[in-house]
């Protein structure tokens, strides 16, 4: 981040700024057994609620019972 041509790119593109800004708060998601499956149908139900299709009690509702599923399935 300190080589001339990227501080030729950030004064050529300041929004870039603040990503770089950002980086040393930046944490990974904690991970367990069925992140990935669980964060897609977290993405789904995000979906729902942005397009009106669901309720944010029902969207939490589906997505404990999911959860729970896939704790059984273990």
């Amino acid at each position: 981040m300190k080589s001339r041509d990227y501080r030729r790119y950030l004064t050529q593109h300041p929004a870039a700024k603040a990503t770089v800004q950002s980086l040393p708060h930046a944490s990974p998601d904690p991970t367990f057994y069925g992140y990935t499956a669980y964060l897609n149908a977290v993405n789904q139900a995000s979906d729902q609620l942005s397009a009106g299709a669901t309720t944010p009690e029902k969207a939490l509702k589906q997505l404990r019972q999911q959860r729970a599923k896939q704790l059984r399935a273990q």
